[in-house]
């Protein structure tokens, strides 16, 4: 079993948990591939291309310091730009297009992990990575497996976002990835369950080290039903844990292309001395 960690506000918290597993308070990148450009562009293109070039790193190190409207306006921003030098559908797009759901996601995992009110414009990053995966399907010349890649990222999307979509969006990756290799492949590709949300409560002041344990199955349809949660923390901690676990979302396993139960999961949560 591989471990993966985790941090919570400042490294406060420490999870160990299965499957991978998103940093707590900032969404993972979208794992979609980029496409490389060919040739040399015209001088103009080229500004362009610096400037988008710059506004998405303005938005990753807005969303580095937790000034997530500034990051969301930087990758708006180079969106819009990005359409008006190649249109609405070129690959290109998706450098842009992946930074609106960078920081948007983000956001609103941030939010959560403070329980500070959820921010508008979740709605943004569901569009834009839904954008991401037809500009692949569409496109001609696309490595099969970042079409697959944009499916698995769309259906996380949806999942985080309570859409119903979601399972049936992990079966079409899994039907694609079946036809261009095998059964056996695709379902390795979902073989382990992966967090997508998960907000643990914030770090108690005053206190020693503390490791909960969380004993939980994950159901067909991504939710999380919790068994147990044990360890040295007060009462009011273990009913908080449990409420972040009733409310978070795992991708779940496919087997056969189709979604199945995984039961018997346990990870542990460090609460660092303070």
């Amino acid at each position: 079993m591989r471990l993966y960690l985790r941090g919570l506000i400042g490294a406060s918290v420490l999870a160990l948990a299965q499957g991978p597993a998103y940093a707590q308070g900032t969404y993972s990148t979208p794992s979609t591939p980029r496409i490389r450009e060919h040739g040399k562009s015209a001088a103009d293109e080229k500004k362009a291309q610096e400037v988008v070039a710059q506004l998405i790193a303005q938005a990753k190190a807005g969303v580095a310091s937790h000034r997530y409207a500034d990051a969301a306006k930087a990758a708006d921003k180079a969106l819009e730009v990005s359409e008006q030098l190649y249109g609405t559908r070129d690959p290109r797009l998706v450098d842009a297009l992946s930074s609106v759901v960078y920081t948007r996601m983000s956001w609103d995992s941030y939010a959560a992990s403070t329980g500070a009110k959820p921010p508008s414009g979740l709605s943004n990053a569901v569009k834009a990575q839904e954008r991401v995966a037809k500009i692949y399907g569409d496109s001609d010349g696309i490595d099969p497996k970042a079409r697959v890649a944009a499916l698995v990222d769309l259906g996380d999307v949806y999942l985080y976002a309570n859409d119903e979509r979601a399972i049936q969006t992990y079966r079409s990756a899994w039907q694609l990835q079946s036809q261009l290799a095998s059964a056996e492949s695709a379902d390795s590709l979902f073989a382990s369950v992966g967090t997508v949300r998960l907000a643990l409560p914030p770090n108690p002041t005053g206190h020693e080290e503390w490791v909960e344990t969380v004993k939980y199955d994950v159901g067909a349809d991504g939710r999380i039903a919790v068994t147990e949660v044990a360890g040295p923390g007060p009462e009011s901690l273990s009913t908080d844990i449990r409420t972040k676990y009733t409310d978070a979302r795992f991708r779940p396993r496919l087997v056969g292309g189709e979604a199945v139960a995984t039961m018997g999961l346990s990870s542990a949560h460090r609460y660092v001395a303070n």
